[in-house]
């Protein structure tokens, strides 16, 4: 970290080193600087030195708003402005002081494209932040101006997230995730289905932060779909939603999620066929370690792996009834068109299942009971958290890679930001 001292320090040492060499050359991207005449310039290996002054003859009192030509003395300043091929650019400018003849005012004139008690342009500030919005460290992005982390931090706290219309929206999903590691609490994801924007990350997922959310943000609007996981509040809400509002609003429940349960119902029976069979049969670690291939579908099996699952279905009988009934389940959500045929082919995968010896696959009979409206509803619209349970995954990435965050707020900005095409500017100072 290098704070404005240690500039001054060494721009000084800098200049006296090199007392009585000509300038090194008109430095183009000071050119355009109003009111800036350059002196003299010193270029080093990691830095690039200005000795300037500015040519105004009068400024407007601050205080009063009176113009005044009357100067007190002069202030000199070093201010970092620019980062020019990986160099820092730092400016030894020599302001004027002026008094005011209205009111006795005395204020020293601006720095161009510096902002008011700054010493780092705004060129630097708006690097840094579409660096942060690349997905850059704090202290990667500070190590690379030489600024120290904290002013990183602050800068980005400065910063104001554009505003995003919750009206046009018609679409959202929703599903959780914990960004701050020493808390419990999950933390909820509102994405726009349509744009992939992320709309909010708000502080819980329990069912009155989400109904509160929905009546704050889309009681006057267009929505039409929210798809979850099987997560119950979200469902309840969306539900107390649509009896305040008088809205229809669609619930969807993700077919990764529902699938799952098949999936988990499958191990359980792998599990259980272990269990009975490892104290009897010296090939019952064929069942323990079959779990991949078990859970893949016939179409994508090798012939090796067809030819340890029928070493495995020699074994046990249930688990080959079992992938019989996976198999169909995968088959009948694949070919499904519509609510009405999806609900057609599971009630006779049901009745087939009820008349078989195996009593198994609990969890999806019980899954698809509580949650048959919004499963069929899956099946009806083309939306699914795939896209959100990707962008939590980078989400979890970006944490990993800072070892944690501590501040909940500034997190979930930075994440917005990071990852959900939320766009952000400096606030005017």
């Amino acid at each position: 970290m290098i704070n404005y001292n240690t500039r001054k320090s060494r721009f000084v040492k800098i200049l006296e080193n090199n007392t009585g060499k000509a300038p090194t050359g008109t430095l183009k991207f000071a050119s355009n600087k109003k009111n800036i005449i350059l002196n003299s310039q010193v270029e080093t290996d990691k830095s690039i030195y200005l000795v300037a002054h500015t040519s105004t003859f009068s400024a407007t009192c601050s205080r009063c708003n009176t113009k005044t030509n009357k100067v007190k003395d002069k202030k000199v300043v070093y201010p970092l402005i620019a980062s020019y091929n990986d160099k820092e650019v730092i400016l030894k400018l020599t302001k004027k002081r002026f008094k005011c003849s209205n009111c006795n005012a005395t204020f020293v004139e601006p720095t161009p494209d510096v902002g008011y008690k700054k010493q780092v342009a705004n060129d630097i500030d708006n690097l840094i932040i579409n660096r942060l919005k690349n997905r850059e460290t704090y202290s990667a992005i500070a190590k690379s101006f030489k600024l120290s982390i904290s002013h990183v931090i602050r800068l980005f706290d400065n910063c104001e997230e554009v505003f995003v219309r919750y009206t046009p929206v018609k679409n959202i999903l929703i599903d959780e995730l914990r960004l701050i590691s020493n808390r419990k609490t999950f933390q909820a994801v509102v994405v726009d289905a349509d744009t992939g924007i992320i709309m909010d990350i708000l502080p819980t997922r329990n069912q009155k932060d989400i109904y509160q959310y929905l009546v704050d943000k889309f009681s006057i609007g267009n929505l039409e779909t929210v798809t979850t996981d099987l997560w119950a509040p979200y469902r309840n809400a969306v539900t107390k939603f649509n009896q305040l509002t008088n809205k229809d609003v669609k619930i969807i429940a993700d077919k990764f999620h529902f699938i799952r349960q098949v999936m988990w119902d499958l191990d359980a029976i792998r599990i259980d066929e272990y269990e009975k069979l490892k104290e009897t049969n010296k090939d019952a670690k064929l069942v323990k370690h079959c779990a991949r291939i078990f859970r893949k579908r016939q179409a994508n099996l090798t012939t090796s792996a067809k030819e340890r699952l029928d070493k495995v279905f020699e074994l046990s009988r249930n688990m080959h009834t079992a992938y019989i009934f996976k198999e169909q389940y995968l088959k009948l959500v694949q070919t499904a068109e519509s609510k009405e045929e999806y609900s057609k082919n599971i009630k006779e995968w049901f009745a087939i299942l009820n008349n078989t010896e195996i009593k198994a696959f609990k969890r999806t009979v019980g899954s698809n009971a509580r949650w048959h409206e919004e499963i069929g509803n899956s099946f009806d619209y083309p939306y699914s958290n795939g896209y959100l349970e990707g962008l939590n995954q980078k989400l979890k990435l970006s944490k990993n890679k800072a070892f944690g965050y501590r501040n909940t707020k500034r997190t979930i900005k930075l994440m917005k930001v990071q990852n959900g095409r939320r766009e952000i500017r400096l606030k005017s100072s």
